[in-house]
């Protein structure tokens, strides 16, 4: 868990140093961007590690099952809100944040061991 999100935390902070270096918008907007995508995943990680610790494998799914579905109204809320309030013109450095994070959450994943 720890090195997906240190993936996603070090590809965030490359994602706006890019947003900045190439002047695609504001550094800001970037590091808005990739908090929108990385908030629900800490919160899933979260709660991924207190199931592994139920002794109880159903009562655990069931309870993972839910987590999603929270997770998932947690992002589009924070997405909705995120880009109610995005400044004209700032949606390319808002997404590369946003796409950084995701993308790193996917190498993450595929580089921590099972």
């Amino acid at each position: 868990m720890r090195r997906i999100v240190g993936t996603q935390l070090a590809a965030l902070g490359l994602a706006a140093l890019g947003v900045w270096l190439l002047q695609l918008g504001s550094e800001r907007q970037a590091l808005i961007g990739g908090l929108v995508a990385l908030a629900p995943n800490l919160w899933m990680a979260r709660r991924v590690h207190r199931a592994g610790e139920n002794p109880r494998p159903l009562v655990a799914a069931g309870g993972l099952f839910g987590a999603m579905i929270v997770k998932l109204l947690i992002a589009v809320g924070l997405l909705a809100l995120a880009l109610r309030q995005l400044p004209e013109g700032q949606g390319v450095a808002f997404f590369v944040g946003f796409i950084a994070v995701h993308l790193a959450h996917r190498v993450g994943a595929v580089l921590t061991p099972a």
